[in-house]
C-alpha cells in the first residue's frame, strides 16, 4: 500500500464520497450515485431517530450508565454526519485528484531521497489508519458482541433497545429482525463513516507534510550541480518559488476547509472522553466497561494522532528556512539571491492548521481536550452523586 489514497479512497468509496470517476460503465455510475445518496440519508434519519430516544431516555427513570451510553453514540454519529457534510460541502473529496496526481509523479522520481520521504510520511500514515481502522472495528466489534450477548442471553432491561438506543416509528418487538438489521447496518456504515470522517483529513494533512518536506529536499539540492548556467539555475529557482507559493496556498485552502471540523471535533472529543469514562466508572458488568474502555481509547488516539500531524505542518514549514540555508544560495547571483530570500522570508511565518477560529492545533491543544474533559467529568460526577 506504497499510497496515501488507497485506504482513504475505500472508506470514501464505502459511504459515497468520493467524487473522482470509479468507471466508465454509465449503469454503474448512476448506481454509485443512487447509493451516494442513500447513505447520507440514512445517516441522517438514524441521527434523528437517537436524538429522539434520547430526549425520551431523559424523561425515564434509567441508570446513569444507559444515559451516558446513549449520550455518546449520539453525539458520535452526529459528529461524523456533520464532518462528512462539511467535507463535501468544501469540495475536499475533489482535492484528491492533485494527490492523486503528484504521488504518480513522486513516486516515479528518479531521486531516492525525495522517493524516501515521500515513503516515509505514507508509512507513518499507515500507522495512523492503523490505529483508526483498529480502534474503530474493535469499538464497532465489542458493541456488537455486547448486544448479541445480550439478546442470547435475555438480560436487556426493561425498554432498552437492541444496539443503539434508537427510536423506531412500529412496533420494535414485532418487528425485531428489521430492527437487528437497521441496526447492524448502521452500525456497518458508522464504522465505514467514523474512519473515513478521520482518515481522510490526516491523508490531506500528511500530504502537505511530504510535499513540504520534498521542498525541502529541491531546495537543498538546487545548486548542487556547478555545471548549471545562469539560466537554468533561474528556471528551477522560479519554479521552488511557484511550488512554495502553492503550498501556502493548499494548506490555507486545506485549513479553511477542515477547521470547523476541527474545531467541532474538539469540543464534541472532549464530551466523548468524559461520556466514555463516566460509562466506565457507572456501569457494572465487565462487558460494558470493556466496551467504553475500547471507545474511550479510540477517542483519545484520534484527538492525539491529529494534533501530532497537524503540528507537523509548522515544523515543515519553518524548515524550508534551514534549506535555504543549507543551499549555497548566497554564491549566485543577486537575481537568484532575491528570489530566494523571498523564500526565506516567506518560511519565517509557518503554516498552521487552527481550531476553528481559536488557536492552532498541537500537542498543546489535544491536552487542554483532556482537561476539558475531566472538568466535565468533575460536573458531571456531582450531578449524580
Amino acid at each position: 500500500m506504497n499510497s496515501l489514497v488507497k485506504v482513504t479512497r475505500f472508506f470514501m468509496i464505502a459511504i459515497g464520497i468520493w467524487k473522482i470517476s470509479l468507471t466508465k460503465n454509465v449503469f454503474l455510475q448512476k448506481c454509485y450515485a443512487a447509493y451516494s445518496l442513500a447513505v447520507p440519508v440514512y445517516m441522517n434519519l438514524f441521527t434523528i431517530s437517537l436524538l429522539i430516544r434520547l430526549v425520551q431516555l431523559t424523561t425515564l427513570d434509567v441508570p446513569p450508565g444507559r444515559l451516558f451510553g446513549s449520550l455518546t453514540i449520539a453525539i458520535v454519529i452526529s459528529m461524523m454526519n456533520a464532518s462528512v457534510l462539511i467535507l463535501l460541502k468544501n469540495g475536499i473529496p475533489f482535492v484528491f485528484s492533485e494527490v492523486i496526481n503528484e504521488e504518480i509523479k513522486i513516486l516515479n522520481s528518479k531521486d531516492f531521497e525525495i522517493k524516501r520521504a515521500y515513503l516515509s510520511q505514507i508509512k507513518y500514515y499507515k500507522g495512523v489508519a492503523i490505529c483508526v481502522i483498529g480502534s474503530s472495528c474493535s469499538s464497532a466489534i465489542s458493541f456488537t458482541s455486547l448486544n448479541l450477548y445480550k439478546k442470547i442471553t435475555d438480560t436487556f432491561m426493561e425498554n432498552e433497545c437492541f444496539m443503539y438506543e434508537a427510536w423506531f416509528p412500529f412496533d420494535t418487538v414485532k418487528h425485531s429482525n428489521l430492527v437487528m438489521f437497521l441496526n447492524m447496518l448502521m452500525v456497518l456504515i458508522g464504522t465505514c463513516c467514523n474512519v473515513a470522517s478521520r482518515v481522510t483529513p490526516q491523508a490531506l494533512i500528511i500530504f502537505a507534510n511530504a510535499q513540504l518536506e520534498i521542498l525541502q529536499i529541491r531546495i537543498r539540492k538546487l545548486f548542487s550541480n556547478e555545471d548549471d548556467e545562469e539560466k537554468d539555475i533561474q528556471r528551477k529557482v522560479k519554479d521552488i518559488v511557484r511550488q512554495h507559493q502553492h503550498l501556502i496556498k493548499f494548506v490555507t485552502s486545506l485549513n479553511n476547509s477542515i477547521k470547523n471540523i476541527i474545531f467541532m471535533e474538539y469540543v464534541l472529543n472532549s464530551i466523548n472522553v468524559a461520556a466514555a469514562a463516566l460509562q466506565i466508572i457507572t456501569v457494572k458488568t465487565a462487558s460494558e466497561i470493556i466496551f467504553a474502555l475500547v471507545f474511550l481509547i479510540l477517542v483519545v488516539l484520534q484527538i492525539f494522532t491529529l494534533a501530532w500531524s497537524a503540528n507537523e505542518i509548522n515544523v515543515q514549514s519553518t524548515k524550508i528556512a534551514n534549506a535555504v540555508y543549507d543551499s549555497n544560495w548566497t554564491d549566485q547571483s543577486e537575481a537568484i539571491k532575491k528570489m530566494m530570500y523571498v523564500i526565506l522570508m516567506r518560511a519565517q511565518k509557518p503554516l498552521q492548521l487552527t481550531i476553528g477560529p481559536f488557536g492552532p492545533i498541537n500537542i498543546e491543544s489535544a491536552l487542554l481536550t483532556m482537561k476539558g474533559a475531566y472538568s466535565f467529568i468533575s460536573v458531571m460526577m456531582q450531578s449524580y452523586t
